[in-house]
């Protein structure tokens, strides 16, 4: 099932078959309906990714703050947005097609059982 919603107002971005690729891989994949974001649980840590185009990295960091605090464990933020992949004030932004390789090189922080990621406390979407 696919979690990306397309709307109207946003131009949507190529994220369904990259979200597809990362749970193929064992990565438990959901969408924080509240925050509007997908949460991924994997071999090498949480990542909070943030697909709307008119997003910035400050908005993806607060919002992976307010999850790290909820979680109890490191998340990574990631804006998948333009044209290459960089790091800016610790945010991973993503070229689009770029999101698998992008967390897969990742550094190593605790993952997340997907039990504990389907227990979290917001309306959350498998």
């Amino acid at each position: 099932m696919s979690l990306w919603r397309r709307r109207g107002w946003i131009e949507a971005l190529p994220a369904d078959d990259e979200l597809d690729a990362l749970r193929r891989e064992g990565y438990t994949v959901v969408e924080d309906v509240e925050r509007d974001v997908r949460l991924a649980s994997g071999p090498n840590g949480v990542f909070l990714i943030e697909l709307r185009l008119d997003a910035t990295t400050a908005d993806v960091a607060r919002k992976a703050t307010e999850v790290q605090r909820e979680l109890r464990c490191p998340v990574t933020p990631v804006l998948c947005s333009g044209g290459r992949t960089f790091l800016e004030n610790g945010v991973l932004v993503v070229a689009r097609g770029a999101l698998v390789d992008a967390i897969r090189r990742a550094s190593r922080k605790r993952p997340l059982a997907p039990a504990q990621l389907a227990s979290f406390g917001h309306s959350l979407r498998v």
